[in-house]
């Protein structure tokens, strides 16, 4: 059969093979590319699927209109154990707090604030927290999405993780703030726990400091001694002896117990 040099009009068009070297098949003004996939061992240089879509090879998608849209009729989806990285061509690997390389799945790096932040912004009028933008940390006790499994007491809910770069690589942990089931949940029932933590000066795990507990209770970690003095500041510690006392110790070092009476 001879070469066809245009397809106008075909219906609905189940197969369709390019061959030969050229790499240039033109563009597609009207119509829609409908289930299946286009693929290419190669890059196909000049296709125009929609108005400003000008390459696409195996791997890139690029547009020469500055911006690239997508509007489906429903939802964006991305398989599990599939990543999106915003910023970089790979994913980094992160400490889980606790000395462990985490590659996350979804990633946003830059190379300062405007390219390494992310902003969540609620345009209301409302003044209920129903109006505002949220971060959410949930978890279920069971690996089944469709299901809500139910925690038990202890479990870690979620946690924010702050890690540096120690010349090696992002392990290390310098904080953290964690909250943890505080007793027997329930329908309707999620007693919880916030547990904050430092690593100290050679370290690379955080230790917890202070936990503010289901029931309102705040704990102060003991410690030996005061820690450093900073100026215009004051501290209030817990020493590690028996009884376990509450000191405050001021700017100047001196220590004074806080006695009730």
């Amino acid at each position: 059969q001879a070469a066809q040099t245009a397809i106008t009009s075909v219906g609905t068009l189940t197969d369709l093979t390019v061959s030969g070297t050229s790499t240039t098949i033109g563009t597609v003004t009207s119509g829609i590319w409908n289930a299946g996939a286009v693929t290419s061992s190669g890059a196909i240089t000049g296709a125009s699927l929609v108005a400003d879509l000008t390459t696409i090879d195996s791997n890139t998608i690029s547009t020469s209109a500055g911006t690239l849209t997508l509007d489906p009729t429903t939802n964006v989806h991305i398989p599990n154990n599939k990543g999106l990285v915003i910023g970089h061509t790979a994913q980094l690997g992160f400490s889980d707090g606790m000395a462990n390389s985490v590659t996350s799945e979804m990633q946003m790096v830059g190379t300062g604030t405007a390219d390494g932040s992310v902003a969540i912004a609620a345009f209301s009028a409302g003044t209920a927290k129903s109006t505002a933008a949220l971060l959410i940390l949930a978890k279920s006790g069971d690996a089944d999405f469709t299901a809500s499994t139910l925690l038990a007491s202890g479990t870690t809910i979620g946690a924010i993780l702050f890690n540096g770069a120690d010349g090696t690589n992002m392990i290390p942990t310098a904080a953290s703030i964690e909250v943890v089931v505080d007793g027997t949940p329930g329908e309707n029932d999620m007693p919880g726990r916030m547990i904050f933590s430092t690593t100290v000066d050679g370290g690379q795990t955080p230790t917890e400091r202070m936990r503010l507990s289901s029931g309102g209770g705040v704990y102060i970690t003991e410690i030996a001694a005061a820690d450093t003095d900073i100026a215009a500041k004051g501290q209030l510690w817990v020493k590690n002896t028996t009884p376990c006392e509450l000191w405050f110790t001021d700017d100047a070092g001196t220590d004074h117990q806080v006695d009730f009476v």
